[in-house]
């Protein structure tokens, strides 16, 4: 009996232990899971695509910006401008004992006054007539026109070109600093031909007292090469009235502190306006081609007696003795 008992404790004792082992084993297994590779995760390589922003190199494709060199090409089109080099070769110089000489439009003492010229103002000689008496020159300023050939001294005339009669009409129609009637399409400027029609205001030409209060236009600035055109006006109640600012007037006018000498040239016909019923006369004067900048007009108007436009009088012992202005415009 006594060894049935231990028998029995004995299996008992063993059952224990095997349960034991089996709940540990159970046990055991959580314990790995928390195999906290979780955290492992935290590296989580996934993120290094954050490095794709390395992409942003793709911004070096600015270099096709580079292509700007190709502005370089337009060069060529200038090129064409070394055909006027040739005329500079041939130059001259106004001599003659007389104060002032006359440039023409054209070869003759009947073509229009376009300037006066001071003994020694240089000149570049551009060609002859058939008769070899008048030559045709451009001045400093870029005006062109015609000078007796007695009142111009050039070392190597031996060289000067002879015009043909169609050059000369041609030269005589597009003198540039002849007044023009008409304007140039799409461009508003005056063009060479007629005279301007009176109360015009093409867009080359500039009063020359656009800056009074009141009584100007707006300053203007006009491109580079631009033939301007200096001009001004006057209005009286009657014809005889405007007739005898015309006869008494003594025009002051200055271009960068040049005069305006001949003025008388460039006079207008005396027109009635459909809008005030006054008579009005202007005064459309070239100055050629200024340099780029910016130009005073200084302007001034006196008479030799006195006058009265109908509204008020002028001159000696008048209600005004003179009367002044100024404007200034650039070229660019």
């Amino acid at each position: 009996m006594a060894r049935r008992l231990q028998a029995i404790s004995l299996t008992l004792m063993i059952i224990v232990l095997l349960v034991g082992c089996e709940f540990k084993q159970q046990e055991s297994p959580p314990t790995q899971i928390i195999v906290v590779p979780t955290n492992t995760l935290g590296p989580v390589v996934s993120f290094t695509p954050k490095f794709t922003a390395t992409l942003i190199p793709t911004v070096t494709l600015i270099p096709s910006i580079t292509p700007t060199p190709s502005i370089t090409p337009p060069p060529p089109t200038e090129t064409p401008a070394p055909t006027l080099t040739p005329t500079p070769a041939i130059s001259g110089s106004v001599n003659f004992t007389s104060p002032t000489a006359n440039l023409r439009a054209g070869p003759g003492q009947n073509f229009q006054v376009l300037r006066a010229l001071r003994s020694g103002t240089s000149v570049i000689v551009l060609g002859l007539n058939d008769a070899k008496d008048w030559y045709n020159v451009r001045l400093e300023d870029g005006t062109e026109g015609w000078l007796s050939a007695a009142l111009v001294t050039v070392p190597n005339a031996s060289t000067v070109a002879i015009l043909t009669t169609a050059i000369l009409t041609q030269r005589a129609q597009t003198a540039v600093a002849l007044v023009s009637g008409g304007t140039a399409a799409g461009t508003g400027e005056a063009v060479i031909g007629t005279p301007i029609a009176p109360g015009s205001k093409p867009r080359n030409a500039v009063l020359a007292y656009c800056d009074n209060t009141g009584n100007g236009e707006p300053r203007k600035t006009l491109p580079n090469g631009s033939s301007v055109i200096i001009y001004w006006s006057w209005f009286a109640k009657t014809p005889e009235q405007l007739s005898d600012h015309i006869e008494q007037a003594e025009y002051e006018v200055k271009v960068d502190g040049q005069p305006l000498s001949n003025w008388r040239n460039f006079k207008s016909d005396v027109v009635k306006s459909s809008r005030d019923g006054n008579y009005y006369v202007y005064w459309y004067v070239p100055i050629g081609s200024p340099q780029p900048g910016e130009h005073t007009v200084d302007y001034k108007v006196t008479w030799k007696q006195q006058i009265t436009d109908g509204f008020k009088t002028f001159g000696p012992g008048g209600e005004e003795v003179e009367n002044t202005g100024s404007c200034v415009f650039t070229i660019k």
